[in-house]
């Protein structure tokens, strides 16, 4: 789920792994508050991921983390920047 609306995005985990997302806090009447194990808010452009045949949770910073370990992309701006030099204008 990737949050680049304007709307809040709130998002609780409770222990049998289910993911429960929702604009506002207190949407879901019967969520037992002793049931959560992790509750969260997306900002924009932040997302989260459930895998819905491992029940596997992923928040932002390791979904943007596992995607920037893929490549090198350091490496790659590194080697292959160039700089504008700049010059006197006429």
């Amino acid at each position: 789920l990737d949050r680049n609306g304007l709307r809040p995005a709130r998002f609780s985990r409770t222990n049998d792994g289910t993911v429960y997302m929702m604009s506002e806090t207190g949407v879901i009447p019967d969520l037992d508050e002793a049931e959560i194990v992790e509750k969260g808010r997306l900002g924009p452009g932040q997302m989260i991921n459930v895998d819905l045949l491992t029940g596997e949770f992923k928040d932002n910073i390791r979904i943007k983390s596992e995607i920037a370990k893929r490549h090198p992309y350091g490496e790659w701006i590194a080697r292959q920047r160039k700089d504008v030099v700049k010059t006197p204008a006429l």
